[in-house]
């Protein structure tokens, strides 16, 4: 079976895909007008992680703490922490510092900096400003960008079968340009992120902005994402059909669409 782009049916209103099965054409009505995308994790992944940042930070100040202690330190559920327990810890030092996200640009240094002087806190360090200066510096010179295989096939694929692409991450003012710098940021019709809209994923009010923005409603979009709390309870609260990208094979016994590769998607649609 060959799915061939989505045409409009004269009069109707509404799209279709011509599904060519066996040598006939047959117009198929398609479910879905568009696709929303996760960020970090489902499009790109960064090195080296946060806390390995604050490890070679540490070291060069003289202090024994490894990448694995500084997750524990920050953790909130145990000795080993998973991305949605760094999170929430992560979450918990910005309450701690103010509860809101920066609304600009120029507000996000002296946000970040508050931010690492509560991590330092955390872990009990006294107060060194020079140790912060590095950790600073740390994120703005070592943090590389990489993209996932398949990122870019899968949306020109997508955008040439005419749905309209949408991010939404739970991420900084930075967001749009790091999407600039991976080049793919001129296939989305909208992005949409936390620090922008003030509030982050699973919280409804992302994913409305988000449909908003595409002009769609709930039933006519998916969203694609690496976070079960995130995206794929974010996503189904407000009426978003959700698919969770799961490159390694871990998720075992999930009431959701599970990916291995983003080229998945379009299978679904």
């Amino acid at each position: 079976m060959v799915v061939q782009p989505a045409i409009a049916q004269p009069g109707s209103g509404q799209k279709f895909h011509r599904v060519r099965n066996g040598g006939v054409c047959i117009l198929s009505a398609r479910t879905y007008e568009a696709v929303f995308f996760d960020v970090g994790g489902t499009l790109m992944w960064i090195e080296p992680s946060a806390d390995e940042i604050w490890a070679r930070a540490l070291a060069a100040h003289g202090h024994r703490v490894t990448a694995e202690d500084v997750t524990n330190r920050t953790a909130v559920s145990g000795p080993e922490v998973n991305r949605a327990d760094l999170h929430r810890a992560m979450m918990d030092t910005t309450a701690a510092i103010g509860g809101e996200f920066p609304a600009t640009m120029e507000e996000q240094r002296p946000f970040f900096r508050r931010f690492d002087s509560a991590v330092r806190e955390h872990l009990g360090i006294p107060v060194q400003e020079e140790l912060l200066n590095t950790v600073e510096r740390m994120f703005a010179e070592e943090i590389v960008t990489h993209k996932f295989d398949n990122v870019d096939s899968t949306l020109r694929s997508l955008k040439r079968e005419g749905y309209r692409l949408g991010v939404i991450s739970n991420a900084s003012h930075e967001l749009p340009e790091r999407l600039e710098q991976l080049g793919v940021v001129h296939h989305f019709d909208a992005i949409t992120y936390s620090w922008e809209v003030g509030a982050e994923k699973p919280d409804s009010q992302i994913f409305r902005v988000a449909l908003d923005r595409l002009d769609v409603d709930p039933q006519q979009a998916v969203h694609v994402g690496d976070s079960y709390d995130a995206d794929v309870l974010g996503a189904r609260d407000v009426g978003i059909t959700p698919m969770l990208i799961d490159r390694d094979g871990s998720t075992q016994s999930i009431d959701c669409i599970v990916l291995r590769s983003l080229t998945e998607v379009a299978e679904y649609l």
